[in-house]
């Protein structure tokens, strides 16, 4: 079958070849009749202008021969002369030009005549002196004979000039009438080899707007079968391809849709923490997604659930307990956790299930199976954490208790071991006061213990009373030299402070003081005679920051960063027999925080620890005001202060 592309080319070079052969034609053509018109016309034109030197040259012939006739002057007669030479040559020009009837004729009349006016003026050129006026007479009459000649001639002459110009209009009109009919003829050919690409073209220019069309996104874009059978063949063609593409992209849709709608469901799933709505969620959520009639969900423990449907019956869930096979094709997947089988799912409906729908029933399947687990596993958290945070109540109460039991009994200890310390009982031997020294020791440590057991109670239960005023630094640091200033002293370790004029802090001064002693008393105890405990002091616009450095044993880094929880020691202090109760530091946090502040520590083994304590900066004047501030909103200016201090340093 020929191809439209192909016909088009054949059409269009035959066009061409026609408008280039009629073109080359009509200049051929053209050029030949054009220059034998001028030829014709140029003969014509010579042969008129010859007739005319002819008569001009017998004038001048004449004139010269009346001129000698009259005077008798002999120059006249080279003007005789000259218009003989002249009709010699103009004579034969005529006679030449003179090449058809009747102008044959005419100029052979003329020539008759000429020559006998010639062969008259001759004798009376020879003579000498005035000629005869009869002689003369005859030689005019001869020469009016001769003009009337010469002019039938001329008219004849003229005519064929006239004939020949017309003859040339006339080729002219012709040669525009053809040059017209060729270009209306090329233009009907154009015009029509125009309706035929159109007609060829056309369905393959839709196609491409089409195609275009495809590309933009439009996929309902169709083309109209029109031209030729190839082009409609083509446009068939081209609307089946849309239509497969639009399936092809519809199918891919639902497909993808599903797919997201899967994974939604696997999601919402795995993100419950209720079994019950897991189940639920699953065997709705799968019939909905897949378009089953019925899901069935059953686990290993017996739970089941049952969906259908709306407007479809229900299948009894006892036969389906019984493992009887629903109504219509079925699609069966397990799903297990760690290799052990959780459950499984079946789902039915009137069409086939394809390969798509069990890859996402295994997606399901699957995030319900972790699902269930991770519920399973946070219920036995939840039970775990409900223990512990008993336990803890528990452990709170006890420590309350025993430590409130401790007390009373402590105290009368400490009473009596003071009235028989003061002599009040009688003297004592040095034996019996050296033991009663250490009886007092003791129960002062173990005061000082139940003492932290109860700080330590009461801010686990949130029942710590603290007082917010504020607190002059100098007032904290003078406790510290009285209390530790002799201990130290004692234990040859060298105790200084800065005085911290000026300085306030937020807070309650009693808690406050727990936690410098309880920092500054540590550093005592740690460094060995010979070093030094310092207490530096330094303030900003937010905050006061306390930094207590010892020279003592250090802390293995390793043990550092749990030496803030409850009966927590430095591995080295334990083997050293150093005595504590580990509660010190993490007394000392709980109570910095609650004020808001923070409690960091460096240190190394050997060379010696740094605490540092951040309190909040008490606002306003700096002597003599019990004020109330709350130490929440220390805390939260000494937060902002933070913020803006790293906000500064980047």
């Amino acid at each position: 079958m020929t191809s439209p592309a192909s016909t088009l080319r054949a059409a269009v070079g035959a066009v061409v070849a026609l408008l280039l052969l009629l073109g080359g034609a009509r200049l051929v053509v053209g050029h030949y009749v054009v220059s034998r018109n001028d030829e014709r016309v140029h003969r014509a034109t010579a042969a008129a202008a010859a007739n005319d030197d002819l008569l001009l040259s017998l004038t001048e012939a004449q004139t010269g021969l009346r001129g000698y006739q009259l005077t008798g002057d002999p120059s006249l007669l080279d003007s005789y002369r000259r218009g003989l030479a002249g009709y010699a040559t103009a004579r034969s020009a005529v006679r030449e030009a003179a090449d058809r009837d009747p102008l044959r004729a005419l100029v052979a009349a003329e020539i008759d005549e000429a020559d006998a006016w010639v062969a008259t003026s001759a004798p009376l050129g020879d003579a000498v002196g005035i000629a005869d006026v009869s002689v003369v007479r005859r030689g005019e009459q001869q020469f009016d004979r001769l003009r009337s000649a010469n002019a039938r001639a001329a008219t004849g002459f003229d005519a064929d000039l006239t004939a020949a110009r017309a003859h040339a209009r006339s080729v002219d009109l012709i040669g525009d009438l053809g040059t017209a009919l060729l270009a209306v003829l090329a233009a009907g050919l154009v015009l029509g080899l125009g309706r035929r690409v159109h007609r060829a073209t056309g369905p393959f220019e839709e196609i491409r707007t089409v195609l275009a069309r495809i590309r933009a996104g439009d996929r309902s874009a169709r083309a109209r079968p029109a031209g030729p059978p190839s082009a409609r063949e083509a446009v068939e063609a081209l609307n089946e391809l849309a239509e497969d593409h639009q399936r092809l992209h519809s199918s891919e849709s639902g497909r993808a849709e599903a797919r997201q709608r899967a994974h939604d469901l696997g999601a919402t799933v795995r993100a419950s923490l209720d079994p019950e709505a897991i189940l639920d969620e699953a065997v709705a959520g799968l019939g909905a997604v897949l378009e089953a009639d019925h899901v069935y969900l059953r686990l290993a423990d017996g739970t089941d659930r049952l969906w259908s449907r709306p407007g479809l019956d229900a299948p009894p869930i006892e036969s389906l307990r019984a493992d009887e096979p629903m109504i219509g094709a079925a699609l069966t997947t397990v799903f297990s956790i760690d290799a052990e089988s959780t459950g499984a799912l079946v789902l039915a409906r009137s069409r086939p299930w394809s390969d798509d729908d069990r890859v996402l029933l295994d997606a399901v399947a699957a995030d319900t199976g972790r699902g269930l687990h991770v519920a399973q596993v946070y219920d036995h958290q939840r039970e775990l954490a409900e223990r512990f945070q008993d336990l803890d109540r528990q452990k709170t109460d006890f420590i309350s208790t025993v430590s409130h039991e401790l007390r009373t009994p402590l105290t009368s200890i400490l009473g009596y071991l003071e009235i028989l310390l003061s002599g009040d009982q009688g003297e004592l031997t040095d034996p019996q006061e050296r033991s009663l020294r250490v009886v007092e020791r003791n129960a002062e440590r173990l005061r000082e213990l139940v003492g932290d057991l109860l700080t330590l109670s009461r801010i686990g239960s949130g029942n710590l009373e603290m007082t917010a005023t504020r607190v002059e630094v100098t007032s904290l640091l003078d406790g510290v030299r009285e209390v530790f200033g002799p201990v130290a002293a004692g234990a040859g370790v060298t105790l200084e402070t800065d005085r911290g004029d000026g300085l306030a802090v937020v807070g309650d001064d009693r808690q406050l003081e727990r936690v410098l002693h309880n920092v500054v008393g540590n550093a005592v105890k740690f460094t060995p005679a010979g070093g030094s405990v310092r207490v530096r002091v330094r303030g900003d616009e937010a905050r006061v920051s306390f930094e207590v450095a010892d020279t003592g044993m250090g802390i293995p880094a390793a043990d550092q960063d749990r030496l803030f929880q409850p009966f927590q020691r430095a591995s080295n202090a334990v083997a050293s027999a150093v005595q504590g109760t580990g509660l010190g530091l993490a007394i000392a946090r709980s109570i910095v925080e609650r004020h808001g502040g923070e409690v960091t520590l460096r240190s190394a083994v050997g060379q010696g620890t740094t605490v540092t304590i951040a309190l909040p900066r008490a606002l306003g004047a700096t002597t003599g005001s019990d004020t109330a501030v709350d130490p929440r909103e220390a805390a939260i200016r000494a937060a902002k202060a933070r913020a803006l201090s790293r906000a500064s340093a980047r």
